[in-house]
């Protein structure tokens, strides 16, 4: 049994989880692994009261090895799942939390198949006010009020930190709506177990795991309550809180958190005696600022009475925070004494600025501007004044340094201009020195960085007829491209559309008379953010070749096809060049990010899922008759790779051909005939089910030869790999 997580269910049976070691020859599932690996599992049951094992659910039936996250696939001993936790949802269904998979599945306790993936690589739901997502997370929890709460481990954050989260799901439509967060300041960051439970009067129990401090009660609004922390190298797994008997004192409000304008305010508390008799307490604080109206007092038997306290701002700075406790006492034998946390304020001047710090990028020898909001979330006016007295500023970079009086809860705008005509390309380090009459903010310096970038002359060639073609750089003017021999540009959105101007990032039809290259003159483009819709898209590139592996998308983990470039016929690149368009069919709108030198962040790049689906032929009308067959011979990779126990494979064919498609095992013997005969042009698949052969790698080879034209033939030969 594992010992992670443990329930009785209402029914009296027991849930719970157990690890299912596993030999597993991991050098057939990654390049390096080890061929006697150990790699551990999940089983969950249920068992009755007699110990019956009345529901089993093994992971080995559902998740595979390379959906692990943060785990090394060639070590001797893996562990891909790590499941933690598990909850029984509304609908008696189980919540299952796997730690390494970054996911929350639910499964149908009937017949164990999936419900829904939430998280992770095999994610179904759209984050909605989330956009981190969870990361090697603990404690799902489904919370009386419907919704979902789980213990952050922020492990895969940047930076690393932990957090309590609480969720608002919409299982039919796949949203997962962040609806309350609490992160501490400084941040906490607990890189192992950890627990979060809702209670019922509404504050939260965190448990931060493998850090210090240990455990955090929090109120709703996020206020901190209290902090338990444990010596040093001593932590807890999970921590809970239970109702404690009653006291004899209670005292409402629980906190207090003040915000006075005043010089002087008068407020209260209340106290009430829950038991029957009599009973006397005292009062005492720390901080001058609070003055409580007695120090001693008694209460009838199941009665109250009202503390009046004074608070006294005189010294204090605006928007500072104070805090003290007033501790109650009280002379009974049950939990006599209470504290109760005041918070205070004193409002004065405020002085925002956004950004916090300026960073523009411009081309050698040409303009820029930026902007800087200032803004007054006090209630008085606030003056302020932009300057340079230590002359940091760059000549080349100017502003209005005239004075400024805003208004309360107002703001104002101030633009930065960069003038780069003469520079050197490099990158430029100032700041700009905001002064005003706030007492807290006083004067505030504002870094500044200016990335000067070189131009470059990128050359494009096209061939005759149609391109598929796009910007490598940003141009200054103009852009000066040879003579088209079609009357249109054509871009894509659903449909083509005529444009008479081209843009960075997106893909373009031209059609020329003779090939030919051309150059074209601008700025670096060392990023583009490309919006892309559900479906096909015609991207373009930047100004150095990108990996398409190294894509990045928003929503993180975009599925899309490869992407196809075009010469007389389509095929997948594994990078996209500068100068040159291709098409992208994505499974969802959102946008997806090029990036010169690519991403290190896997999990926000795009998967690739390979398909036999060709984009869109060029336009009708403008170029060759519309074709939906095939150019050139070619064979997909086998889809999933790795699979169990079967497998697609997709191959095309440009006329009618004599095909032989065959499996063969790693000593080169014939397995399996799976086509051999004449077919005709187009885009085939057959399912090769390997439900009675042995777990290893297999090879399989296509050979095609036209029909009428035999001089024409291919051959390949790829590889899957079959896991059980």
């Amino acid at each position: 049994m594992d010992g992670h997580d443990f329930m009785i269910l209402p029914n009296g049976h027991f849930l719970l989880i157990g690890d299912d070691p596993e030999h597993v020859s991991m050098d057939s599932v990654v390049t390096g692994g080890n061929p006697n690996a150990i790699v551990t599992g999940i089983i969950l049951q249920e068992l009755d009261q007699d110990s019956n094992v009345v529901f089993q659910w093994r992971s080995w039936d559902h998740f595979r090895i390379t959906d692990a996250i943060g785990v090394n696939l060639t070590a001797a001993t893996i562990d891909y799942v790590h499941s933690n936790a598990i909850d029984t949802d509304y609908d008696g269904n189980i919540l299952l939390s796997s730690r390494h998979l970054d996911e929350i599945t639910k499964i149908d306790r009937t017949t164990g198949n999936i419900i829904w993936r939430w998280g992770g690589v095999n994610n179904q739901f759209t984050f909605l006010g989330d956009p981190l997502q969870f990361t090697y997370q603990h404690a799902i929890r489904r919370i009386p009020n419907g919704h979902y709460t789980l213990f952050d481990n922020g492990d895969y954050h940047n930076p690393q930190y932990s957090r309590a989260m609480e969720y608002a799901l919409d299982q039919n439509a796949k949203t997962a709506t962040a609806v309350w967060e609490y992160r501490n300041n400084p941040d906490i960051y607990g890189f192992a177990t950890g627990y979060v439970q809702r209670l019922d009067d509404g504050n939260t129990l965190i448990c931060w795991g493998a850090a210090n401090p240990n455990v955090s009660l929090v109120a709703p609004d996020g206020s901190k309550i209290f902090d338990l922390t444990m010596p040093n190298g001593i932590w807890t797994y999970r921590a809970y809180m239970y109702p404690l008997p009653p006291l004899g004192l209670s005292v409402t409000p629980a906190a207090e958190s003040l915000f006075v304008a005043d010089s002087v305010r008068i407020d209260s508390l209340k106290v009430l005696n829950l038991s029957q008799n009599e009973t006397r307490f005292t009062l005492s604080n720390h901080q001058p600022w609070l003055l409580p109206g007695v120090t001693i007092d008694s209460i009838p038997g199941s009665d109250s009475v009202y503390i009046k306290f004074t608070i006294r701002t005189a010294g204090l700075q605006p928007w500072r925070p104070y805090r003290d406790t007033l501790t109650i006492t009280g002379f009974d034998t049950i939990l006599s004494t209470i504290q109760i946390p005041f918070t205070l304020q004193i409002p004065g001047l405020k002085l925002f600025i956004t950004p916090p710090a300026v960073s523009v990028s411009l081309d050698s020898s040409t303009t820029a501007q930026d902007t800087l909001k200032i803004s007054n979330i006090g209630p008085f006016p606030l003056i302020c004044l932009l300057s340079d007295p230590d002359t940091a500023v760059q000549a080349w970079i100017t502003f209005s340094p005239a004075a400024d009086t805003i208004a309360p809860g107002d703001s104002i705008l101030r633009i930065i201009h960069i003038n780069a005509a003469t520079q050197p390309p490099g990158d430029y380090s100032t700041g700009i020195t905001v002064s005003s009459n706030d007492s807290v903010a006083g004067t505030v310096h504002v870094p500044m960085t200016v990335h000067v970038l070189p131009i470059r002359t990128i050359p494009v060639t096209v061939s005759s007829d149609w391109n598929l073609i796009s910007l490598p750089v940003q141009p200054h003017s103009a852009l000066q491209l040879p003579a088209s021999d079609s009357t249109y540009t054509f871009t894509y959105d659903n449909s083509y559309v005529i444009t008479d101007s081209l843009r960075e990032g997106i893909g373009f039809w031209m059609k020329f008379d003779s090939a030919q290259t051309f150059q074209v003159t601008g700025g670096l483009l060392v990023s583009a953010v490309i919006p892309v819709n559900a479906g096909w898209n015609m991207i373009g590139a930047i100004s150095t070749p990108v990996a398409a592996a190294s894509i990045t998308s928003d929503p993180p983990g975009m599925e899309t096809s490869p992407a196809f470039s075009y010469h007389g016929g389509y095929s997948a690149a594994d990078s996209l060049l500068p100068g040159k368009g291709y098409w992208l069919k994505a499974g969802q709108a959102g946008t997806i990010t090029l990036t010169a030198g690519g991403s290190s962040a896997s999990r926000t790049r795009i998967r690739i899922v390979a398909t036999s689906e060709r984009p869109p032929d060029p336009p009708a009308g403008n170029g060759p008759a519309g074709s939906t067959l095939p150019k050139v011979y070619a064979l997909d990779q086998a889809y999933p790779n790795p699979f169990n126990p079967s497998a697609t494979i997709r191959y095309q064919l440009p006329e009618e051909s004599r095909v032989s498609l065959s499996v063969y095992n790693v000593l080169g013997q014939l397995v399996q005939v799976l086509e051999d005969g004449v077919e005709n042009a187009g885009y085939r698949q057959v399912s090769w089910d390997a439900s009675a052969y042995a777990s290893g790698i297999y090879f399989y080879r296509l050979e095609a030869t036209g029909v009428t034209d035999p001089s024409k033939s291919f051959s390949s030969v790829r590889k899957m790999v079959l896991i059980k």
